[in-house]
């Protein structure tokens, strides 16, 4: 008899713990779960300091609304749920002034991003960034033409995109090289245990500074260049292109660092790369930038001589860049 009734206690916990998940508790990765047509609403307004006013997984009481809370709204106060577009954000971070906010980002992204203009430049593949990249640690090897293709369209004469010249300018590849550089900067100072946050940041300003003096200048020599009969200029785009390609050379020779190889590997790499930089700058400036100036008799000299300025100028910037 005794051990009939231990018995009958015994059944009566096993189902007493078989049926606590039904009592709203212990529901799927310990969301609030009850089979009660009056659930927990997944907005409390009635909380108070320190409480949580917003639930995962509320259930559709007789105020809620599609996401759960009072009449739509959640724990963000935003109708129809969490906010997960930039639209909703913008609402949230900025209050009345989101819309503007966004309205006037999304102008100047269209503007300067969004048109044909900027996707020219990172309209490639991968054959074109394999073959770019050889092109630009070995220009002795290109044997064909350094002009760009031309391509008549409807508003003009315009050049092809990248992916159909390899002789075009794109921004894929000079972004790709200068935070390859950032990084392997930043791994040198992990390896000398000199690393910080901060660290980073100052190897990405100080680069992108260096990156847009250099376009700034070489601007700045071809207008020098020009007359009251032929005006001599080019895309500050491309200018950033030509000059971006140098933190691929760069970050190539400070690898040789972080492989810990023999000195004279890095000497080696640095020298490699800067006279590459100045053959492919030389190149690309005299065949594509200067055509003009030569198809109208201009002087060869000055031209020799800003040429040669470029040239020069890649030595000190590889190895300022290198001495991290």
């Amino acid at each position: 008899r005794t051990s009939g009734a231990a018995r009958a206690r015994a059944d009566t916990m096993s189902q007493g713990w078989a049926q606590q998940p039904q009592q709203g508790y212990g529901g799927p990765g310990g969301e609030y779960y009850s089979p009660n047509p009056t659930p927990m609403p997944a907005y409390n307004p009635a909380s108070g300091p320190g409480q949580d006013v917003h639930y995962r997984g509320g259930g559709a009481g007789a105020n809620a609304g599609p996401m759960g809370g009072p009449g739509g709204m959640d724990g963000f106060g935003i109708p129809g749920g969490i906010p997960i577009s930039p639209k909703s954000l913008a609402r949230v971070g900025f209050g009345a002034y989101g819309d503007k906010v966004l309205g006037a980002g999304q102008a100047y992204y269209a503007k300067y991003f969004g048109g044909g203009a900027a996707r020219y430049y990172f309209d490639v593949t991968e054959a074109y960034v394999w073959n770019k990249l050889k092109l630009v640690a070995c220009p002795f090897l290109h044997k064909g033409s350094w002009a760009r293709i031309p391509e008549q369209v409807a508003g003009g004469l315009t050049f092809k995109p990248p992916r159909n010249d390899i002789n075009a300018p794109d921004l894929y590849i000079p972004l790709m090289g200068f935070w390859s550089y950032v990084l392997a900067a930043s791994t040198l100072q992990v390896r000398r245990g000199e690393f910080s946050p901060e660290g980073v940041a100052v190897h990405a300003s100080w680069a992108m500074v260096l990156w847009a003096t250099e376009a700034v200048f070489v601007w700045m020599a071809l207008r020098s260049l020009s007359s009251s009969h032929n005006h001599i200029s080019a895309p500050m785009m491309d200018l950033a292109a030509y000059t971006g390609y140098t933190f691929v050379l760069v970050a190539a020779a400070l690898a040789t660092k972080i492989l810990n190889l023999p000195g004279w590997t890095h000497l080696l790499s640095g020298g490699w790369g800067a006279l590459a930089s100045a053959v492919f700058m030389v190149k690309t400036t005299k065949r594509i930038i200067f055509s003009e100036a030569r198809s109208h008799g201009f002087d060869g000299n000055r031209h020799n001589y800003v040429l040669l300025l470029l040239a020069g100028l890649q030595f000190p910037l590889h190895f300022w860049l290198g001495s991290v």
